[in-house]
């Protein structure tokens, strides 16, 4: 794909879901939006065409999965990646953060593409578990941080999975799923065996990320 298409892409796939409704007309953009974007990219060709091609309601019910997917795919390979060192882990995982964020948030609309615009709803959720996740986080720091890095790591690991729950709405059932494995591994970790290497038990949580995030790419289910 030419840089001009995945620049206009993106620039119209994050207006077509923050401000402007499904039924928008093309006419009703900027036309000096639209000119921008149609003298850059070639004479001719309709900048707006992909949101008006993609009505929601024709298109998958879940557009941001694979965009979710890839996020995931990073970051579980950087959790991976702190199981085998586990000196750094904390880095590896405030690296992967930022590095899966802006990957994501530059790949989502040719991700996205073929699937549709995602619903002002599932934006929404997708912020408020977001946003849940954050504040849950703090909280049980806080709560459990006198019981060492052990509990507090694997309690964090469990809000993650937590926060994976509510997001169904967004990218259906399969990081629901994910949600629920994390959540039990963070959970035998610190109750059911509280013995168990905490490597093994990050490694593991890395691994379900990854291939949740890879499934989610490359499945689409009805």
């Amino acid at each position: 794909m030419a840089p001009c298409d995945t620049s206009r892409r993106a620039a119209f796939f994050w207006l077509r879901v923050f401000s402007v409704a499904p039924s928008t007309p093309a006419s009703h953009y900027p036309a000096s939006l639209a000119g921008t974007f149609g003298a850059t990219c070639g004479a001719g060709r309709n900048p707006l065409g992909f949101i008006i091609r993609n009505g929601i309601s024709e298109m998958y019910p879940y557009p941001l999965i694979r965009g979710g997917g890839l996020f995931l795919t990073i970051i579980g390979a950087m959790i991976i990646a702190g199981a085998l060192l586990p000196r750094a882990r904390n880095i590896l995982v405030a690296v992967g953060l930022a590095f899966a964020s802006i990957v994501t948030a530059i790949a989502a609309p040719s991700l996205a593409h073929p699937l549709g615009a995602p619903s002002r709803q599932q934006i929404f959720v997708l912020a408020g578990s977001v946003l849940l996740e954050m504040i849950l986080i703090q909280v049980v720091v806080r709560y459990v941080y006198h019981l060492g890095e052990r509990t507090i790591i694997l309690s964090v690991l469990l809000v993650v999975g937590l926060h994976f729950l509510p997001m169904a709405v967004a990218f259906g059932h399969i990081i629901a799923i994910l949600g629920i494995l994390t959540i039990l591994n963070a959970g035998a970790g610190l109750w059911l065996r509280p013995n168990m290497n905490l490597s093994m038990l990050w490694f593991f949580d890395g691994v379900l990320k990854l291939a949740g995030g890879i499934i989610m790419m490359v499945v689409v289910l009805t």
